[in-house]
């Protein structure tokens, strides 16, 4: 082996690699030019060249399209207009226009779907609409449910939401809602903050009966909650509002937990009496076998004799 060693030469940058730095990306032209993205970076500010701009194309903004600023968000006013968020955005606050707030029920916000966001209910999740749109997911979930469109990835037909339905709405939990009309807690969360309903924030009541609250504190709340068949903070609450303190180790047992503790004493007795016993009668064995073994010896001595 010859012990030359290999020389790595600098990169050189020459007149036609100038040329494309600030053209494209530092990335884009590293990987055209086979060098890392730092070093295309560090030739360009060397050299003062501004970084790459993408320009967006040109907007005719006419009388129709300055009006439907602020009247929506600016994504779903972008998707109406076919253009980017951010031009939108730059044109509402150039012209002093404020952001679109939901302060009411959106007047006119459904006029201003278009056929392609209109195109894709159904066919892709309402929070992945949403998100594409910039419309709230429970916007979306609304839309659907008027038009009657089943959601993505499953066959479904529409809850009809009554008078008497809508007026369980707030008044307990979602989840426990849901079990009442044999729908998911989602879509009673969805129609609740689609008619601005407030969400239950009563706690659950339970009926505490004598025999309920005399048991409090002599076992532990988590004990007492699985055994009354409710929350264990439940249990808490209601010991610390009766001044009850909590299970300690100390506590009297019940009947069937001592006769269970008897129990097992006495079988750690007669365990300990067996191993005794049984260590005394392997003794004696070996006691009187070595006992024969010497008788046996003797005799042997004296017959020899």
């Amino acid at each position: 082996m010859s012990g030359k060693r290999s020389v790595v030469r600098p990169f050189r940058w020459t007149r036609e690699r100038v040329a494309l730095l600030g053209t494209a990306p530092d990335a884009v032209i590293g990987r055209q030019l086979r060098v890392a993205a730092w070093s295309v970076r560090r030739a360009r500010r060397s050299r003062a060249i501004p970084a790459f701009q993408p320009q967006s194309p040109r907007v005719d903004w006419t009388a129709e399209k300055i009006a439907l600023l602020g009247t929506a968000p600016d994504a779903l006013v972008a998707a109406e207009l076919g253009v980017h968020c951010s031009t939108v955005i730059t044109k509402r606050t150039r012209l002093g226009i404020e952001a679109y707030s939901p302060t009411g029920p959106p007047v006119g916000y459904f006029g201003l779907w278009s056929e392609k966001a209109l195109s894709q209910l159904g066919k892709m999740t309402d929070k992945a609409l949403g998100r594409r749109f910039g419309i709230a997911r429970h916007t979306v979930l609304e839309r659907r449910l008027r038009l009657g469109i089943a959601p993505y990835g499953r066959s479904w037909s529409p809850f009809k939401w009554t008078a008497e339905s809508i007026q369980q709405l707030g008044t307990r939990p979602d989840p426990v809602v849901a079990r009442r009309l044999n729908i998911s807690p989602r879509t009673v969360g969805d129609k609740r903050r689609t008619l601005g309903i407030a969400p239950s924030r009563r706690a659950r009541s339970y009926e505490w009966t004598e025999g309920m609250i005399r048991m409090l504190g002599t076992k532990s709340d988590v004990e007492l909650a699985r055994q009354f068949g409710i929350h264990r903070k439940a249990v808490h609450r209601r010991r610390r509002a009766l001044g009850i303190p909590v299970a300690t180790q100390e506590v009297v047992r019940s009947s069937g937990d001592v006769e269970r503790a008897e129990r097992k004493r006495s079988d750690r007795r007669g365990a300990k009496r067996k191993s005794a016993g049984t260590l005394d009668s392997s003794h004696r064995a070996s006691s009187s076998t070595s006992a024969r073994a010497r008788e046996v010896q003797c005799r042997g001595e004296g017959t020899s004799r």
